[in-house]
Order: structure tokens, then C-alpha cells, then sequence
């Protein structure tokens, strides 16, 4: 390939996307991986005082939201981590052994298979391919030996569906000794009933006003584990869900594609208007109420500090009126929950230097990604290269 041609075609996407995006920087988002992360906080903070005007909407990763609870039960079983890609307890030690070639043995089921179904599955990485089967297979009682086989990628403290993986490898082959069973059968019990399900819901609906939906189901998944489990992983959710920040609470209330929670989503904001502004704004989860029985009332939206979210500002009185009487949806952003922009602002910084540069940079690639057309293998895009730009 030319690299002068792609470089070129490259700077002919940032002219062209640049101009055309919207310059209204005033409601941002700020994108955490859903752990208590002082670094991105100081920074939130240090934007709103520096410039009050300009609205940071706090949201976390998904995907980050539900493999946490999975690590700190991890933590508490088998102890804590000794490098990036090591352990230091014996589960494990033992999981950084490949087992994959080894044969499968009779193992005791668990889980509900009917819980696992994910219709969409060539949409899925090797990597998420393996955690379904085996999740399917676990509750079955045996993986299909089409991909019990499959070599399964290493560990690493990024990526702890590796972990799962090998763990649920572990549980089918036997290869530990007996004194660890009931710590793995515990570890497979939460991940078979909880991380794996919870992780293919995400993967099919990926956006935000979902998320509280998301921590919600967790929640009522987790509620069935045994109580030293639900102490230690609900104790994680209520320090980690920024979800459940009262702001991204209403938004999703407001994007709902319920009715009545849309409407109690605007009732309330126009309240929050109408009221006492507040005197400073909350920005610690509230306490969680594990017991609620719908997402909206996970926490109670009625404490002091509770905000508009910034998205909703820019709408008027009259439109959410509006939008109350005659049940129409509000025009709010769709954006996804997971890390996949943290990717992109970090490969953007690593390019190009300045904020506008970096900017530049990024609308390009999204741009460029919405053009380029998309290809079932690597051979048809080397194929099709020279029609691409």
C-alpha cells in the first residue's frame, strides 16, 4: 500500500469533517471506566470552576461497570494481583496455564442455559465467542466440542474476560485441586449467572440510557448469589455505578422509550427549574436502594443537590411541556456507554499535539470509519483498497 495515498486521503477526511462539525462546546460528556478514578474526577473539577458555563456529564463504561464487581469477588477469593498479566493466588497461578488442549470432564452444571441465548453470534471476537460457548456449555453440562479447543487468549488485568474464560477452562478440565473447588465453583456460579448474561446484554444494546436498565438487572442477578457474594460485589456496585448519578438517571429517564418514565423524567427537571437552584451540585452516588423494583428507583431522585442534566439544558420550558403533552421524544444525543472514545482521544493524543489538532483528528477517523464500507475479511479490504478514496 502507498502510505503517501492513505495519508493523504487521511487529511482530506479532517478538512472535510471539521468544518461541518457543530462548535457548540457548551454540554460535554467526560467518559470513566466506572471505577473510583481520582485523576479523571480532579479533572472534572478543575473544569467546572475554571469554566462554570461548560457542563461536564459524568458517565462510565459499561462493560467496565460489570467486570468490576466479578475482580473485587475475585480479589476477595484468590488475592490480589501480583503484576499486569500475574496473580498471586492459586486460582490464579493455575489459570495462567493453557488446558485448552486437554480433554473436557464431567463436570457439575450451572446456570440456566435459556439465560445465555445471544441470537447475533458472527457478530462476535473469537475472545467473546469462547465466554459464550462456554457459558452455554457450563449451564448444559458440556461445550460443544467445536470450541472447547480454541486456544484462549492470556491473561491480562485489562482485559478479565480472559480470566472468566480461563477460569470456566479450569472448571471443565478439572486441573485443581480440591481444596480450591468450592472457591471456583463460587467464582464460576457468579460469572456463568451474572458477568457472562450481564455482558451479552450490553453487547445488545450498547448505549447509555441503557445502562441504568443494566446495573438494575445486575442487581436483581446478584440478589439470588449466596450473602458473603451479594455483600461484597453490591458493596462495589455503590461505590463504582456513576450511572446512578442523579443527572444520568433523569437523562435516561427522559430518553426512556416508556411513556410514564418520560414523563416523570420531565416532571421532575421541570421541578428541579422551578425550584430553589441548588447549592452545589452532587457528585457522590447516592446510597443505592438494592431493593427497589424498577431502575428509576435504584436512588432517591428527591435529595438535596440533584441537578438538569447538562444535556437537557439547551431545551426550553415550553418544549418540555411540549414533549409532556403530546408523549413525543425529546432530539437528545444517542452515544454509547463503553470506552471505546477513551481508545480514541488516547490515539489522537499520541498522533498530534494541541486540542484543536487532536480534535481535528478524531472526527476525521469517525468520519472516515462511517465512509469506509465494511468488509467480511482482510483479503477483500486489500481487494477493494484502491476504491476506497
Amino acid at each position: 500500500m502507498d502510505k503517501c495515498k492513505i495519508d493523504r486521503a487521511k487529511a482530506k477526511v479532517n478538512a472535510d469533517a471539521y468544518p461541518n462539525h457543530s462548535k457548540n462546546m457548551e454540554n460535554l460528556c467526560i467518559d470513566v471506566d466506572g471505577r473510583k478514578d481520582k485523576d479523571t474526577l480532579l479533572y472534572k473539577e478543575s473544569v467546572d470552576k475554571k469554566n462554570p458555563k461548560k457542563n461536564l456529564h459524568t458517565i462510565g463504561c459499561s462493560l467496565h461497570q460489570n467486570e468490576l464487581p466479578f475482580r473485587a469477588l475475585f480479589k476477595h477469593l484468590d488475592g490480589t494481583t501480583k503484576s499486569p498479566t500475574t496473580f498471586s493466588g492459586p486460582l490464579g497461578k493455575l489459570c495462567a496455564n493453557d488446558y485448552h488442549n486437554l480433554p473436557q470432564i464431567a463436570f457439575s452444571a450451572v446456570g440456566n442455559p435459556l439465560e445465555c441465548e445471544f441470537e447475533d453470534k458472527d457478530s462476535l471476537s473469537s475472545d467473546q465467542r469462547l465466554i459464550y460457548e462456554y457459558t452455554v456449555g457450563i449451564s448444559r453440562g458440556k461445550v460443544d466440542p467445536r470450541f472447547v479447543s480454541w486456544k484462549i487468549g492470556p491473561l491480562n488485568q485489562a482485559r478479565w474476560l480472559m480470566l472468566a474464560i480461563r477460569l470456566m477452562c479450569l472448571w471443565t478440565r478439572g486441573t485443581y485441586p480440591h481444596n480450591l473447588s468450592t472457591k471456583l465453583h463460587s467464582l464460576i456460579n457468579f460469572i456463568v449467572n451474572v458477568y457472562a448474561i450481564c455482558w451479552f446484554d450490553i453487547k445488545k444494546h450498547n448505549k447509555f440510557h441503557h445502562q441504568q436498565m443494566y446495573i438494575y438487572n445486575m442487581i436483581q442477578r446478584i440478589q439470588k448469589q449466596p450473602t458473603e457474594i451479594k455483600k461484597i460485589t453490591l458493596k462495589n456496585i455503590q461505590f463504582n455505578a456513576f450511572a446512578l448519578l442523579p443527572e444520568n438517571i433523569l437523562f435516561s429517564m427522559v430518553k426512556s422509550d416508556e411513556l410514564e418514565v418520560r414523563e416523570e423524567g420531565i416532571k421532575r427537571i421541570l421541578t428541579i427549574r422551578r425550584g430553589e437552584p441548588a447549592k452545589k451540585r452532587l457528585k457522590k452516588i447516592p446510597m443505592i436502594n438494592f431493593k427497589a423494583l424498577h431502575w428509576t428507583n435504584l436512588i432517591d431522585l428527591s435529595v438535596n443537590g440533584v441537578c438538569e442534566p447538562p444535556l437537557t439544558q439547551d431545551f426550553s420550558d415550553s418544549e418540555l411541556e411540549s414533549s409532556l403533552l403530546t408523549g413525543e421524544k425529546l432530539d437528545l444525543p444517542d452515544f454509547p456507554d463503553v470506552e471505546r472514545a477513551v481508545k480514541l482521544v488516547t490515539e489522537a493524543s499520541q498522533c498530534v499535539y494541541s486540542f484543536e489538532a487532536r480534535h481535528r483528528h478524531i472526527l476525521g477517523k469517525v468520519l472516515c470509519q462511517q465512509l469506509r464500507p465494511a468488509f467480511s475479511s482482510k483479503g477483500s479490504y486489500l481487494e477493494h483498497f484502491d476504491s476506497l478514496y
